[in-house]
């Protein structure tokens, strides 16, 4: 089989292209993010106060590279650090209020929300199949590291 014809190589392009895809949109709004300080942010606002692991294992990212997009999202004042009262070695992370404020923007203004259904000659249920497979195909990757 020709590996560009396999799915890991597809999803993997498509994937990429779609990361950029995301950044110039991201780029021509005043947020001033990146796609990965807004996938952390994604995070915090359906679940605000996480551990800077628990934000790692949700975005597949090791703990250096989440010190480092933290890190620029905290001297953006989108979030800041907290220091666990229990166990002095977890640090929270959480959102300010212009960290909460910009949800609207990020998620409305921006047009992200309706970038899968502004893809030209999908329709709805194409496009839950899709995610359907898609899914399937990460939990098996996921399964099959964790083995």
């Amino acid at each position: 089989m020709d590996l560009t014809q396999s799915i890991s190589f597809q999803l993997t392009r498509c994937g990429l292209l779609l990361r950029q895809m995301t950044a110039k949109r991201m780029k021509q709004s005043s947020t001033g993010l990146t796609p990965e300080e807004a996938t952390l942010l994604n995070q915090l606002w359906d679940k605000d106060r996480q551990t800077l692991s628990e934000l790692g294992q949700w975005a597949l990212k090791g703990a250096s590279t989440v010190t480092r997009q933290v890190d620029s999202l905290e001297r953006k004042g989108f979030i800041k650090r907290e220091n666990s009262q229990q166990d002095r070695r977890n640090v929270y992370v959480v959102l300010t209020e212009k960290g909460k404020a910009i949800e609207q923007e990020f998620r409305h203004d921006i047009g992200l929300s309706s970038l899968d259904a502004s893809i030209p000659g999908i329709s709805p249920e194409e496009l839950a199949i899709t995610l359907s497979v898609i899914q399937r195909v990460r939990d098996f990757a996921a399964a099959e590291l964790n083995e």
